[in-house]
């Protein structure tokens, strides 16, 4: 028995609506996305690194560099993701802090950062914590950070 064109268009509309309505159903039970900005443990974070800017010249990196250059103020780079490049990033990029995260997003960025520290332990100092974000002074750090210009 063939399906006559009236009945096809009935299942194609079907069909659609059905879709249409498990996406709506989906969107609506769906949690908002938090800004990591608006995380409280970032709040602070963000505080701190700019009283930290007030007293001496900071350069951070980061694995969300606009995130933090725009709430801070401060110049941000992030990382590549490559380990073993970090620490000739960090050199490079006259960074004095490095900012690692709890989030439990484990992007290779983030993943380079804890591990970067890990491995050279020597090479860092930890500044500040929450239970989120771990602030690290690069001990290392020798370019002249006064003059942020380029």
């Amino acid at each position: 028995p063939a399906i006559s064109p009236a009945q096809s268009i009935r299942v194609v509309v079907s069909v659609g609506a059905v879709v249409g309505l498990l996406s709506v159903a989906r969107v609506a039970t769906a949690e908002p996305k938090l800004d990591m900005a608006d995380l409280p443990d970032a709040r602070k974070l963000f505080a701190y690194l700019r009283q930290a800017a007030a007293e001496e010249p900071t350069r951070v990196m980061f694995s969300k560099p606009r995130v933090m250059a725009w709430e801070t103020g401060i110049p941000t780079m992030g990382p590549s993701g490559m380990t073993e490049n970090l620490l000739r990033e960090l050199d490079v990029g006259c960074i004095t802090h490095l900012v690692t995260n709890e989030l439990g997003v484990n992007t290779r960025p983030d993943r380079a950062a804890r591990e970067a520290v890990k491995l050279t332990p020597d090479a860092f100092a930890l500044e500040y914590r929450n239970p989120t974000f771990r602030v690290y002074r690069y001990l290392a750090a020798s370019c002249d950070t006064r003059d942020d210009s380029g």
